[in-house]
């Protein structure tokens, strides 16, 4: 299965340098930032899907194989991050409707 959106986030942006360029939050927010809508839908959508589909060492490989170079620590750790992700990138698609 492919997670493109999930894989541009991790492989473009949580690259090796990504603590330069602001960190988990911040690189977070850069992806938001450059994403139109209907790309962080996608996003969300297959945020839903691995989160539904694997568990945490299946995130942990997953993310991992995408590019993604944030290493994570403790029960859960890349389960909460994601929907941290998940969260804010849905107020982000919220704020846009209102706005």
């Amino acid at each position: 299965m492919s997670y493109d959106e999930l894989d541009t986030l991790m492989g473009a942006y949580f690259h090796q340098d990504f603590d330069e360029t602001g960190g988990l939050r911040g690189t977070v927010d850069l992806y938001l930032d450059e994403a139109d809508e209907p790309r962080i839908g996608v996003l969300l959508t297959e945020i839903d899907l691995v989160l539904d589909t694997y568990d945490e060492p299946g995130l942990a490989d997953l993310l991992s194989s995408l590019g993604c170079a944030a290493h994570l620590e403790g029960p859960d750790a890349y389960r909460s991050w994601l929907r941290s992700i998940r969260s804010r990138a849905q107020d982000r698609v919220d704020a846009a409707k209102a706005g």
